[in-house]
C-alpha cells in the first residue's frame, strides 16, 4: 500500500519548509523595520516577542512563539535572509509536477494565505480536517490514496487556553477572509443568536474548532485571538497538541501549522465511531487513518506510538473506540500496528482463526506440515508446524513424511488450539500473515492451555 516518493523529492519538500518558514517570518517580521526581539519567561518556559514602536512613540509588543532552537537561528538570522520567491515556485513546481501531490483549489489557498498573513498560525492557530490531511504526502515522502482527498469545508482550530493567553493581541476572522471574498459571511449558530463558528467565504465552508477538555457541549466557545467563537470538541486537545509545520503546494507555498501526522492518525481512529453508521465520513476517516498509519510505521513509528498510548491512557471509551477501528482496517496495516503497540489480536472486535477444510501437506523446503486458515475477513493465514515440535513432543523422528502429516490430523484440535490461542493471544513477533509453531511454544502453550482443559473437564 504504502509508495514513497523518490529522497531527490523527500529533500526538495524538506528545502521548501525551510525556505517558506524563512519567508513566513520575514513576512511577519520585516527586516527593514525598527525593533528588537526579546524574552519572556512564563511559567518555566520561555516567550520571545518582537518589540517595536507605534505610530504615536508608543512600545508595542508583538508575540513571535514559544523558544525553540529553529525560532532562535531565525531570530540570529533575522537581517541577513534574501527574497527566494523565484526558487520556492520552482521548488512547488517540482514537487506537483514530479510527485504528484495535491494542490488546493485556488479558494482554498487564497484564505490560507490570508489567514497567514494575518497572524494565525503565529498566534497558534492549527489547520485540521482533510486540508491538513493534504500536506502529509509531502510531508512523510508518499502518495497518499488521492479518495481521500475530498472536502468541501476548511477546518482551523485553535487551543482556548491558548486564545485567552494571548488576548493582548488578536486578528479579526471575518474580516481576515473579506480580504479574499468581500461578500464573506458569518452564519448564524443553532444555539447562539450572537456567536459565529462557521462562516463562508469564495464558497468554501470555514469551521471554526477548539479544545473541550470537559462535558460535551453545544454552547460556542470565544476565542479571543481570533475574534470569533468556535465549536467545542473532544479529542481536540489530543489532536492539535505540538503541532508541526507544513507546506501547502501552491504558488511559492503556503506555510501552515497542521497536527503531528501520527496524532490525526490516532484521532481519525477515534472519530469514525462517532459518526453516524454508514456516514461517508466514516469510510474517509478509516482510508485516511489507514493510509498514515501504513506511512508511518517505517520510519516515524516513535510518534505513532506516542499518540497511541497518549489516547490509550485517556480511558476506556477511547481504548474501545480505537479498537473498534482497528477491526475496520485492512489486516496488513492494523498487524503492523498491533506489533508496533505490543497488542494482541483478541483486543481487535471480531478477531478470529478458522481452521474449515485444512488441508495440510509436508514441506520438505521447510521440513514442516503446513496449511492454511482464515481470519474472520476470509484472508489466509499460512500456518507452519515444524519437524522439531513433531518429533520432540510426540516421538516422530523416524516418521515418514505421510506419518507426520497423519500425526497432525490425530492430535489436530490440540494444534488448533495452539495456533489459535497464538494468532488472538500472544502479542504479535511479527505483522507477516504466518503462524509457526516450534517446539518451545508448544510446551509453552499447552502449559496455558491445560488449565482451562481441565475446568472444562470437570464442569462436564
Amino acid at each position: 500500500m504504502r509508495s514513497p516518493v523518490p529522497q531527490i523529492l523527500q529533500l526538495a519538500y524538506a528545502e521548501l519548509l525551510q525556505r517558506t518558514s524563512d519567508a513566513d517570518f520575514n513576512q511577519q517580521f520585516p527586516p527593514n523595520e525598527t525593533g528588537t526581539f526579546i524574552s519572556k519567561r512564563i511559567k518555566d518556559r520561555t516567550y520571545w516577542y518582537r518589540q517595536v514602536r507605534d505610530k504615536d512613540g508608543a512600545r508595542k509588543q508583538i508575540y513571535v512563539g514559544p523558544e525553540t532552537d529553529e525560532l532562535l537561528t531565525r531570530i540570529a538570522n533575522h537581517k541577513q535572509r534574501r527574497d527566494d520567491l523565484a526558487e520556492r515556485k520552482n521548488l512547488v513546481s517540482t514537487l506537483l509536477r514530479s510527485g504528484y501531490f495535491v494542490k488546493p483549489t485556488d479558494a482554498v489557498a487564497q484564505i490560507m494565505m490570508a489567514l497567514a498573513d494575518a497572524g494565525f498560525f503565529r498566534l497558534r492557530g492549527v489547520l485540521v480536517g482533510t486540508i491538513a490531511y493534504q500536506t502529509y504526502g509531502a510531508m512523510l515522502g508518499v502518495r497518499l490514496p488521492i479518495q481521500s482527498f475530498a472536502t468541501n469545508d476548511l477546518d482551523i482550530a485553535q487551543d482556548a487556553a491558548i486564545s485567552l493567553a494571548l488576548k493582548d493581541e488578536h486578528l479579526n476572522l471575518l474580516d481576515v477572509l473579506r480580504r479574499v471574498d468581500p461578500k464573506a459571511r458569518a452564519n448564524p449558530h443553532r444555539a447562539s443568536k450572537t456567536a459565529t463558528t462557521t462562516y463562508t467565504a469564495a464558497g468554501i465552508q470555514v469551521d471554526v474548532l477548539t479544545t473541550n477538555r470537559g462535558p460535551n457541549t453545544d454552547t460556542p466557545q470565544l476565542l479571543p485571538a481570533l475574534g470569533t467563537h468556535a465549536t467545542a470538541l473532544r479529542h481536540l486537545d489530543h489532536l492539535i497538541y505540538q503541532p508541526v509545520p507544513a507546506v501547502l503546494l501552491y504558488d511559492a507555498g503556503i506555510r501552515v501549522t497542521v497536527p503531528d501526522p501520527a496524532r490525526y492518525a490516532i484521532h481519525k481512529l477515534i472519530v469514525a465511531q462517532g459518526r453516524h453508521t454508514g456516514s461517508g465520513k466514516v469510510v474517509k476517516d478509516l482510508i485516511q487513518a489507514e493510509a498514515l498509519v501504513d506511512a508511518i510505521l517505517p520510519d516515524r513509528n516513535g510518534s505513532l506510538l506516542t499518540a497511541w498510548n497518549e489516547a490509550y491512557e485517556r480511558g476506556p471509551k477511547w481504548r474501545k473506540e480505537l479498537f473498534d477501528s482497528l477491526a475496520s482496517l485492512g489486516f496488513a496495516v492494523r498487524d503492523r500496528l498491533l506489533q508496533r503497540i505490543g497488542a494482541p489480536r483478541a483486543l481487535v472486535p471480531g478477531a478470529a482463526l478458522h481452521f474449515e477444510d485444512i488441508r495440510p501437506r509436508y514441506d520438505l523446503e521447510r521440513a514442516s506440515v503446513v496449511f492454511t486458515a482464515r481470519d474472520q475477513d476470509g484472508n489466509p493465514i499460512f500456518c507452519v508446524i515444524s519437524r522439531e515440535t513433531l518429533d520432540d513432543r510426540y516421538g516422530a523422528d523416524k516418521f515418514t513424511q505421510a506419518q507426520r502429516v497423519e500425526l497432525f490430523h490425530k492430535n489436530r484440535s490440540e494444534f488448533e488450539a495452539m495456533l489459535r490461542h497464538k494468532y488472538l493471544k500472544e502479542p504479535l513477533s511479527s505483522p507477516e500473515p504466518t503462524l509457526f509453531l516450534g517446539t518451545l511454544e508448544f510446551e509453552s502453550f499447552r502449559a496455558k492451555l491445560e488449565p482451562s482443559a481441565k475446568r472444562k473437564r470437570r464442569s462436564t
